[in-house]
């Protein structure tokens, strides 16, 4: 109901880009499978598997979407994947539930580069390649028709190669037509 009275609040504005229906949607914390105990689905395949239906930010994500784009036809619907929005959760979201849906991904990987402490600047070096390499994970996912935004990404400002980081996310965005926030 809230993001339905939001809709209808900034329907027709020009300076509102859209609507984010959660930012980091997270069932595994929370978030319960199939035999009622904590998800803790850390891997797409086991989240489609193991979810419930209670839990299952597939199923609360298009409810809540469609029910948007009835309170107002034109704003687009930012739906981000479960798991913190991590760009590989967006194979288990399937079509987009409406139209102008765009998917709003995170991305913190290499996580032992983005996230490596103070006190060891310098030590791990920022570098990816192949298929683990931020393009081949959003090449993998992309759905041809439906935009994609990298709402979120970042490292620790103490690393070395912070700038090269910065700068690889920046250009696989500008390559692919996918909007992006630093």
């Amino acid at each position: 109901g809230m993001c339905v009275d939001v809709a209808k609040l900034v329907a027709g504005r020009s300076d509102v880009a859209g609507l984010n229906l959660m930012v980091e949607p997270e069932p595994n914390v929370s978030g319960t499978n199939k035999k009622g105990h904590r998800l803790g689905a850390w891997e797409p395949k086991q989240y489609a598997d193991e979810v419930s239906r209670v839990s299952d930010w597939r199923r609360i994500s298009a409810d809540i979407a469609v029910k948007v784009r009835a309170a107002s036809a034109d704003l687009p619907i930012l739906i981000s994947p479960p798991a913190f929005a991590r760009t590989d959760f967006l194979s288990v979201m399937g079509k987009p539930p409406t139209s102008g849906v765009v998917w709003c991904v995170h991305d913190y990987e290499p996580r032992d580069y983005t996230h490596y402490p103070r006190d060891a600047a310098g030590i791990v070096v920022f570098g990816e390649q192949g298929a683990s390499s931020f393009a081949s994970r959003v090449d993998a996912v992309r759905q041809q028709g439906v935009p994609l935004f990298l709402g979120e990404f970042g490292a620790s400002r103490w690393l070395r190669d912070i700038d090269a980081y910065y700068r690889a996310r920046i250009a696989a965005c500008e390559a692919r037509g996918i909007g992006w926030a630093a």
